[in-house]
């Protein structure tokens, strides 16, 4: 695809149409090279019809009620499916539930992941169903299903888990993708995204094979001193890598890792907000801009008291904050820092001798960088100018004596995999956290032995209602379709269940559902603020199809931009339908 060219999805990048299908066969041979065989009759994956790319992600979560106890959860989802179905919690397949208290140590979880792996390596093969073919109805008829593992989006820790990499904290292979050193972290070097000495997965995957098959502990250790990497089950899959299969995770690496790190690093330096503004303290002002904003339903939330999460002394700014409220300070963060830093005689920003204007030009390449890299469409030289502007800023914090997480060199790579799976937006683990959100509330006896088949239980039995309720048996009578219908329509049955919910939406809100208006709790007036000219000049220039006109114009029938808000429109943040807002 040319570089220009928007993508819009997993199905817009290399990998979609690289997957090999047909008979193909993972083998290492005499050398100890690790090759993918194929027959004669290999063909392009996608081009089967029911050829299926799985999208992997697993994680652990703690569960209510239970202390120092936590459970992993290990997803599958089918990528073929259409971009508002293949993440939902209904499509989803939950393919083991990991038992806690901690997280297994790297054999144990090889052992938790064997049998996903001969399942998985068994549908690679393919099998014969009798399937309906679209449109539908239709009458079924003999398909060949097969499926590939296209990726694994999960959190930097359980990513180097699964695909059998050594731990983050190793300072001699601190990324799963280049040969960087810890240090180069916090080097120039990390940040030259271009240059970087990326792996080699043949090389990789034969010593990953090494580490299997012997038992010598020295040797062992040997491997994972020279290429940082162990054993895992995954590898055994067909087309499996330990880089281009293990994607970088943004909703972690962009927003609980950079933005977090970013905010306490500019929290911490106090000289930054020394002063005060107009009679006011300078933090105040930063605070007070996240405060007292009024953010639509439809952008997300901002947390509740952020000032006391930002002053706080007791552990670091923010560690309260989800992935998505980092998002939303992500997106103010450049207002803010203006409100609190600028002259108290001119808009310019204040200077000091550790160099406010610097900060803030280095912030400002941040935000720009997270901000066109996470749109959900994006051409390939978007992405490249996404990675160059978050590499300037980290460059501009090394020079301002900034200290840097391994998060802010591994989205060097996000480039690179926007190459291969399209939009970060299109595999980020939003739809998985969602997940782990509602199994973690789940009833339980506080057991935690009981705890993980408990979890199980309550995923399966969802999802069957939900199948029964989506897609009732052809045979049904109509006592039964009634009594069906009838626990769609219950809210209360269906209440605080993902799956149910959806598939009462499918019958229930057919249309959008509205909330309430939006209303300001301020009136804002553009006149006022000498903004409105400007604006409706804008808006003519570059929405002539709108044929908008001033407010002053009410007779004729072309719409008017309102001057003032509460005027003329009614404002809706967002809609319902089919249970997602």
């Amino acid at each position: 695809m040319p570089s220009h060219v928007s993508k819009d999805g997993l199905m817009d990048g290399t990998a979609w149409r690289a997957t090999v299908g047909g008979d193909v066969v993972r083998t290492v041979m005499e050398d100890g090279a690790v090759v993918d065989v194929e027959n004669e009759d290999t063909y392009r994956h996608t081009g089967n019809p029911f050829g299926l790319q799985l999208v992997i992600n697993c994680d652990w979560f703690a569960v209510k009620g239970l202390k120092d106890s936590s459970v992993g959860v290990i997803y599958a989802a089918i990528a073929n499916l259409p971009r508002d179905m293949c993440f939902r919690s209904r499509y989803t397949c939950l393919l083991t539930v990991i038992p806690g208290p901690r997280e297994p140590a790297e054999d144990c979880l090889s052992k938790v992941l064997a049998p996903i792996i001969a399942d998985m390596k068994y549908c690679e093969g393919g099998f014969n169903m009798m399937l309906n073919e679209y449109p539908f109805p239709s009458p079924p008829r003999l398909h060949r299903v097969a499926t590939r593992v296209l990726l694994n989006t999960s959190d930097l820790p359980a990513t180097r888990k699964l695909s059998g990499f050594v731990g983050l904290a190793n300072k001699t292979h601190p990324c799963h993708h280049c040969k960087i050193k810890r240090d180069d972290v916090n080097s120039p070097r990390g940040y030259d995204w271009r240059r970087l000495p990326l792996r080699d997965p043949e090389q990789m995957l034969a010593a990953a094979f090494r580490y299997r098959d012997t038992d010598d502990p020295g040797e062992r250790a040997q491997i994972e001193e020279q290429y940082g990497v162990r054993f895992s089950p995954f590898l055994e899959l067909v087309g499996y890598q330990h880089s281009a299969s293990n994607p970088v995770d943004p909703l972690h690496n962009s927003f609980l890792g950079m933005a977090k790190s970013l905010v306490n690093m500019v929290l911490g330096i106090d000289r930054l907000f020394d002063g005060e503004l107009a009679g006011e303290d300078r933090m105040e002002r930063f605070t007070a801009v996240f405060e007292r904003a009024s953010v639509p339903g439809h952008l997300g939330r901002i947390a509740q008291r952020i000032a006391l999460q930002f002053t706080s002394r007791k552990k670091k700014a923010g560690s309260g904050l989800k992935a998505d409220q980092w998002k939303r300070v992500v997106q103010m963060l450049p207002v803010a820092l203006y409100a609190s830093w600028r002259s108290e005689d001119s808009d310019a920003i204040c200077p000091t001798e550790i160099d406010r204007v610097r900060w803030y030009s280095a912030i400002l390449s941040f935000c720009a960088g997270i901000r066109i890299l996470h749109a959900h469409s994006i051409t390939q030289n978007d992405a490249d100018d996404g990675v160059q502007y978050l590499a300037d800023a980290a460059c501009s914090i090394l020079s301002l004596d900034g200290h840097l997480t391994p998060n802010w060199h591994i989205a060097m790579h996000y480039s690179h995999f926007v190459m291969l799976y399209g939009p970060l937006q299109g595999y980020g683990t939003w739809p998985f956290e969602r997940n782990n959100g509602k199994l973690s509330r789940i009833k339980h006896n506080l057991k935690p032995h009981e705890t993980p088949s408990t979890v199980l239980r309550a995923w399966l039995l969802e999802s069957h209602i939900a199948k029964v309720l989506s897609n009732p048996a052809p045979d049904a009578d109509p006592r039964e379709l009634a009594a069906l219908e009838r626990m769609r329509e219950d809210r209360q049955k269906t209440r605080g269940t993902v799956m149910l919910d959806e598939v009462r939406g499918n019958k229930a809100n057919r249309t959008m559902r509205l909330p309430a208006p939006y209303r300001p709790k301020q009136m804002v007036s553009l006149r006022r603020l000498s903004a409105y000219e400007p604006l409706l000049r804008y808006l003519t220039i570059n929405y002539p199809q709108c044929n908008l006109v001033d407010v002053a114009h009410l007779q004729g029938e072309n719409p008017c931009l309102p001057d003032r808000s509460h005027e003329c429109y009614t404002l809706y943040t967002h809609v319902v339908f089919n249970g997602f807002k």
